[in-house]
């Protein structure tokens, strides 16, 4: 069921004043303060990073001026330099010293401690220092499965491993989730499910232990039902624990406190999306049109904080027949910049004086390129 998938629209009634509640009672304030868009376009150079023998299917990150790539199927981590040369292969799958017993890796995470967490297809998380040494391993417990099924019990959901994010703050991993219970069907009774369903998993990082669900879709989920393939959540914490959410239907950015109290909201549509609408009544429907129809309809996508700049990044998929991306750049939840990149395209990280991105990891031709650029 690992394929199964997941989606909001809140309606920007004013630009600054406007009130929102969500179904957790959280009042928000639409604060869009006037767009400069002072940054027009992005000069981008790029390279590639060296060839290496890997399945090519996995994850690239960036951190401390090393380029990482995550092979999910064999479970080895590549290094690379800032210049994108070859530095060192770790891990591998295996029960032995240096090795990971994942059958396969599903997501990861780096933790404040300089480590990298690990989450295999079992909830089986394993978390290793920077010179990949092992410190610790569990398996995530969510709570007794033959308690009440309720959308406040952890045991219910599982990763969202379409869009498999997780974040750390303090002691406690983030991560996206959804229900895939058949009672709990966000297909055949959207209203219910995008009223009550939670959004991120809150982990104790000591414990193994699901402490609580929390965050909520927007009530567009439940006033549009042609919006329920577009589920996907993204987001990102600060330093200060901050949180930044966005939904892929969903043209505003949601702020919270550590304490997921909310903070802000602020955020405009992207330019040039397609809006096509389709609403499926059943699974039979949803699975044959869903591929389609994110095809033809505009959708946000990946949300970035660089903490060294504070400049927040959200991409965007225009819909066809585009051949490009949008990239939007706030500062200080100001709009500076709404410009056209390559499709795909997301912000990695940041060491002065650039900014790193990709747009992909291209399996058929086994190249992975790398850009760069100032701001």
């Amino acid at each position: 069921m690992k394929k199964n998938i997941f989606l909001i629209v809140v309606i920007l009634f004013c630009l600054i004043g406007c009130r929102k509640k969500t179904n957790d009672h959280a009042v928000f304030v639409v604060n869009n303060a006037p767009r400069t868009e002072r940054i027009l376009e992005l000069k981008l150079d790029s390279f590639l990073l060296e060839s290496i023998e890997s399945s090519y299917v996995g994850d690239i990150a960036f951190r401390e001026d090393i380029f990482y790539f995550i092979d999910k199927k064999f479970c080895w981590v590549f290094t690379f330099n800032q210049e994108g040369s070859f530095v060192k292969r770790y891990l591998g799958r295996g029960q032995g010293p240096g090795e990971i017993a994942a059958g396969m890796i599903d997501g990861y995470a780096f933790l404040n401690d300089k480590s990298t967490l690990y989450i295999g297809p079992s909830n089986d998380c394993y978390i290793y220092d920077k010179n990949f040494v092992s410190i610790n391993k569990f398996v995530i417990n969510k709570g007794d499965k033959n308690s009440e099924a309720s959308y406040n019990a952890p045991w219910i959901y599982t990763l969202m491993y379409e869009n498999l994010i997780l974040k750390n703050y303090k002691n406690y991993l983030y991560y996206t989730i959804y229900s895939e219970r058949p009672s709990f069907n966000f297909i055949e009774s959207p209203e219910e499910y995008f009223e009550k369903v939670h959004i991120l998993s809150k982990l104790n990082l000591e414990t193994g232990i699901v402490e609580e669900v929390i965050g909520q879709y927007p009530p567009i989920y439940r006033e549009d039902k042609s919006l329920k393939q577009f589920n996907f959540i993204h987001f990102d914490i600060d330093n200060n624990g901050k949180f930044y959410i966005s939904f892929e239907a969903d043209s505003l950015i949601y702020q919270y406190d550590e304490n997921f109290k909310p903070l802000d909201c602020f955020g405009f549509s992207g330019k040039n999306m397609g809006n096509k609408s389709r609403v499926f009544t059943s699974i039979a429907e949803f699975q044959k049109g869903y591929i389609q129809n994110r095809k033809e309809r505009g959708y946000y996508k990946t949300l970035t904080y660089i903490e060294e700049t504070g400049l927040l990044f959200r991409s965007y998929y225009k819909g066809e027949p585009s051949m490009e991306d949008g990239l939007q750049i706030y500062e200080n939840n100001v709009l500076i910049g709404d410009i056209q990149v390559p499709s795909g395209f997301s912000i990695l990280g940041y060491s002065a004086p650039y900014y790193y991105a990709i747009n992909g990891v291209d399996e058929d031709n086994e190249k992975i390129l790398i850009y760069k650029f100032k701001i």
